[in-house]
């Protein structure tokens, strides 16, 4: 199989586990050898209605998902006849044949035997503004063969932090270069990779405008022209086709914001296409919105945005568009739709806009940093290594203006464990204040009326008390009598981190911490653990931050020999 390859390790395990009739999702890249190179990036449960080649099929199905990826196989059962090591067939279309690679039983979960993440499929990400003009007509009886193609020959993409602009039939550009891979080593790589909590999480970022010509942007280079300027020119409403007398239920811009694999070794002509399409979809999942909600008589006040999902379980993303803040419950069926395409229990909520995916460069609404874990090291002594799963906020002393150094410790990795509910969809509410947090203990009898405004600390018991009675969160408590007997619960907390991946609490002596990780050694006993410090007083500065271990991993003499410990573990409810 040395001409398919698969995304990531999840894009390996889902196809291999995919049952009969799944259909796999990807990209056919041209090969020296004539044999197009099948990359596998995910596998869909797909219905009956559409032919697998036609323009239907493709949106209705990938809109979804990135531009640039369409379907590139199916799995089936082995053919009778065939040796007893053989498990199932993948099979995967090079252009317009099929070919039937099999996959054997001994194979099938040795990712080493398949490559893994090739370096060749970059993921970029597009935004910028598209005028729309939606009449009642239109949503009334909106279906897909509306949205004709448009004319995109006046489209433009901008190469962010670069002079660079690729237009349909033109490249406008400083330098000369004939392929994707060419044209990003051409620009300065420290403005325009994607940098952050999340390592090139997108490989390059376009900016999208329309009513661009050549010749203009030419000019406009030539005059050292004004990137705000390209911002602020936009095109004229797209008038979508209405009746005599028509009513307009909703005019404005769409916010284009979409994602796109594109191939390195492309060339510059070709990936205007690829860019373009995603236009398309995003157009096409929005009036789709529009219409199911002017079918159901609720008012469309506003456009409705895209949102980007990426499931620790897929290992790829996923984006839909929504009004933001708007009720979950109005996007239930939606929701369980996306777990049914891609086969996800119903038991995590993947989809909900709380979980969406933060980038780098996306201001988060806290204002506090994320996963900041991220930027450090993976990992201290080589061992068994267990890790918080998902997003959370860092909280600390001092934030929010308000003064809690010396006794809000442990408020502060409640506020953490809380984000990580906040963050994965669990919970739509604020994260709680002190006074919040304090009211909660009063209110069920854990504490006193005084309590209420005071700088009293609280422990782990209380912090578990707190996640009951505001998310309906159980949570279990590991006790150590001695620092020193930390080691003694490392397994424990690996299967933790592997089997829930909520942050955990630990409180002992005065002090409180969040433990995001472990790295057990079986063989020598040894034991690191990854710390978020919530007593850290700074500003919001990742380098400070982990330049000066305020996240990072500590051996077990980090821990008070003399001290007892009680740890909270959080539980995740089942729910999508």
């Amino acid at each position: 199989m040395k001409n398919v390859k698969f995304l990531s390790k999840e894009s390996f395990e889902r196809a291999s586990s995919a049952e009969e009739g799944y259909h796999f999702i990807g990209s056919l890249l041209p090969n020296l050898g004539g044999i197009p190179e099948v990359t596998v990036v995910t596998s869909m449960k797909i219905g009956d209605e559409g032919e697998e080649n036609s323009p239907i099929f493709d949106l209705e199905t990938l809109s979804c998902l990135p531009s640039g990826l369409t379907v590139v196989g199916h799995s089936t059962k082995s053919k009778e006849g065939l040796p007893d090591q053989i498990d199932k067939a993948l099979v995967l279309k090079n252009e317009a044949e099929y070919t039937e690679h099999h996959l054997k039983k001994d194979e099938l979960n040795q990712p080493g035997n398949y490559e893994i993440a090739p370096n060749n499929l970059l993921l970029v990400r597009v935004q910028g503004k598209y005028p729309v003009c939606l009449f009642a007509s239109f949503l009334r009886s909106y279906d897909l063969e509306d949205l004709k193609p448009f004319d995109v020959s006046d489209f433009a993409f901008h190469l962010k932090k670069s002079k660079c602009y690729i237009l349909k039939n033109n490249i406008v550009t400083p330098s000369s270069c004939s392929t994707f891979g060419d044209l990003l080593k051409q620009v300065d790589k420290n403005e325009v990779l994607s940098k952050g909590r999340r390592h090139r999480e997108v490989s390059a970022n376009f900016e999208f405008r329309a009513n661009v010509s050549c010749s203009s942007l030419k000019s406009e280079l030539s005059n050292s022209f004004d990137s705000a300027q390209w911002k602020t020119q936009l095109p004229s409403p797209t008038i979508l086709y209405k009746s005599e007398p028509d009513t307009i239920v909703i005019s404005g811009m769409v916010d284009i914001d979409y994602l796109a694999y594109i191939s390195s070794s492309s060339k510059i002509e070709e990936i205007f296409d690829c860019l373009s399409s995603g236009i398309w979809k995003q157009l096409h999942q929005t009036y789709c919105y529009a219409a199911d909600r002017f079918s159901n008589g609720l008012r469309l006040n506003v456009l409705p945005k895209r949102f980007h999902f990426k499931p620790r379980c897929l290992g790829h993303f996923v984006s839909t568009v929504a009004i933001d803040g708007e009720p979950e419950k109005n996007r239930e069926e939606e929701r369980k739709a996306l777990h049914e395409m891609f086969s996800i229990p119903l038991t995590e909520p993947f989809f909900r806009l709380g979980s969406r995916y933060f980038f780098s460069d996306s201001s988060v609404p806290s204002g506090c940093l994320l996963n900041v874990h991220e930027h450090g090291a993976s990992n201290m002594l080589g061992g068994d290594v267990g890790l918080v799963q998902g997003t959370y906020a860092y909280h600390h002393y001092m934030q929010d203006n308000f003064d809690d150094n010396g006794w809000g410790c442990a408020y502060r990795s409640l506020q953490t464990i809380c984000s990580w509910y906040r963050h994965q969809g669990y919970t739509e509410l604020p994260i709680p204040s002190h006074k919040d947090i304090q009211k909660i203990l009063c209110d069920i009898g854990d504490k006193s009326a005084s309590f209420v405004g005071s700088r009293q600390w609280i422990g782990s018991l209380e912090v578990s008390y707190v996640l009951k009675t505001l998310l309906d969160v159980e949570s279990g408590i590991l006790s150590v009598s001695s620092g020193a007997d930390m080691d003694t619960i490392a397994r424990e907390l690996i299967v933790h981190f592997e089997n829930v991946g909520t942050p955990v609490m630990i409180g002992g002596g005065v002090l409180a911490h969040t433990i995001l990780g472990v790295d057990y050694v079986p063989l020598s006993g040894r034991c690191a653990f990854l710390i978020l410090d919530p007593h850290y007083t700074g500003s919001e500065d990742i380098n400070t931050i982990i330049g000066r271990g305020w996240c990072g991993w500590k051996t077990s003499e980090f821990w008070n020999k003399n001290s007892f410990y009680n740890l909270c573990l959080p539980k995740k409810p089942e729910m999508f």
